[in-house]
């Protein structure tokens, strides 16, 4: 019942509700303040989708929950999580969720398959899916066969290699760990076929990237230590464009069996996109697992993820690369080939369908490849000769002459951690090379992706 004014003849007062604030409305100064400590973390762009969108990530294996746990920790009179949430809602900001094993264009087909209505469309759709799988299983097999043939033959050694997610330097279990950029650490992981053992070949961002040119150095110094006993070498990789299946792979390749003393023929094999899975992945499962559990000695410097992997498996044997161990095969491709986008018999070479390439050592300069993984299937060849004379004593050039930098802001992020890291390694952070903001960050990811191009 409404209370009455007798002074203007019992007539009901105007309703104050909603006229003023309410005593939990967050403040100004208080939103802003969540939105100065989540722009404080370090994002990322997704390498997969950054074509598509402008969402920035957070790194993998965090959560809204854990963010604002880091948050009560940093700041004194924190808002209500409900609020936190409400604010980070606002933000196109992402978690990264864990990497799933699924494939693009088999996801893609089965999406099709269930919204398809006419009976002879899916049928024919089906039917692709059925082939992509039968292609992927095809390519499993012939690995295997290959693995089983370099077990039989010594002197065929299998081999198959993958880029491990970056490693973080230093790893700390402590909370503002999350909200730090952390140098970068990589493993490019090379695994004998025939005895499950695994090098990897380790190396930091200050150091060397990981384009073609690093992970084909790495493959040049693993195919330079095989023995002499070795004539025949098959890799297998995925279908990464940027790392894996390049020209300047191809020159190095062709620049490791001309320098081999014994090395006649090498084969790199490509698996079907989507459905890459090789024994290198095992690795580095197992290098994570133990990276989880490994809380007696704490990860402060790049060598210690390699008495980490070291102490994962004892066929696992780990090697550091020096700076003057990266080579720029680019240089090479251009010094002493002729790239060329047709084959000997004028018909276009396309990247995007090469599942196989050879390279003998009786024709240098020419490079065998197919679109398929049979062994009935015939070569089609591309001439890389080049028409001016060569020298034949030529030198790879080295791709780095001095340490390369990092961002300011990475740089201090390290320094702001350095109170958590033993003080003998202090000079090691405080003398990485910086060159301003314009330093592009490295997306974690990158390493991780697969195109058909």
């Amino acid at each position: 019942m409404y209370k009455t004014q007798p002074e203007y003849g019992g007539v009901p007062p105007n309703d104050r509700r909603g006229c003023s604030a309410p005593s939990n409305k967050l403040t100004v100064e208080k939103h802003n303040e969540v939105l100065n400590f989540i722009n404080s973390i370090p994002k990322y762009e997704s390498h997969y989708s950054r074509r598509h969108t402008t969402k920035i990530y957070f790194q993998r294996g965090h959560n809204q929950a854990s963010l604002y746990r880091l948050y009560k920790e940093n700041i004194s009179n924190p808002v209500s999580e409900s609020k936190f949430q409400e604010i980070f809602k606002t933000l196109d900001i992402k978690f990264k969720k864990p990497l799933l094993d699924l494939c693009t264009q088999c996801e893609t087909l089965k999406e099709k398959i269930k919204n398809t209505e006419n009976i002879e469309e899916k049928a024919e759709i089906t039917l692709q899916l059925k082939n992509h799988h039968d292609a992927a299983d095809f390519a499993y097999d012939c690995k295997k066969r290959d693995k089983d043939l370099s077990r039989q033959d010594k002197s065929v050694k299998m081999f198959s290699f993958d880029l491990q997610q970056c490693l973080p330097t230093p790893y700390l279990k402590a909370s503002m760990f999350f909200y730090k950029r952390p140098l970068w650490t990589f493993n490019l992981t090379i695994h004998i076929g025939a005895t499950n053992k695994a090098n990897c070949y380790i190396w930091l961002e200050a150091i060397a990237k990981r384009g073609a040119n690093d992970i084909g150095s790495c493959i040049y110094k693993c195919l330079a230590s095989l023995s002499n006993d070795v004539k025949h070498v098959i890799l297998y990789s995925d279908s990464c464009t940027g790392q894996n299946r390049n020209s300047y792979i191809c020159a190095m390749f062709a620049k490791a069996l001309e320098d081999h003393p014994t090395i006649e023929t090498i084969d790199h094999k490509f698996l079907v996109v989507g459905h890459t899975h090789l024994e290198c992945d095992t690795v580095h499962a197992q290098i994570e697992k133990k990276k989880k559990k490994y809380t007696s000695v704490s990860i402060q410097h790049p060598h210690d993820w390699s008495n980490l992997i070291a102490a994962t498996n004892k066929k696992y044997i780990t090697q550091e690369m020096k700076q003057e161990e990266f080579y720029n095969f680019n240089a090479l491709m251009k010094d002493k080939y002729t790239w060329r986008n047709n084959n000997t018999e004028g018909e276009k070479f396309e990247w995007k369908f090469v599942r196989w390439l050879r390279y003998v050592k009786k024709e240098p300069g020419l490079i065998r490849y197919k679109y398929s993984l049979g062994l009935d299937d015939p070569f089609k060849e591309l001439n890389i000769k080049a028409r001016r004379k060569i020298d034949q004593n030529y030198e790879l050039a080295k791709s780095y002459t001095g340490p390369l930098p990092i961002s300011a802001n990475k740089k201090r992020d390290l320094l702001d951690m350095l109170p958590l890291v033993n003080p003998e390694l202090h000079s090691f952070y405080r003398n990485l090379k910086v060159e301003g903001e314009s330093v592009v960050e490295i997306d974690s990811d990158l390493d991780e992706i697969e195109e058909n191009l």
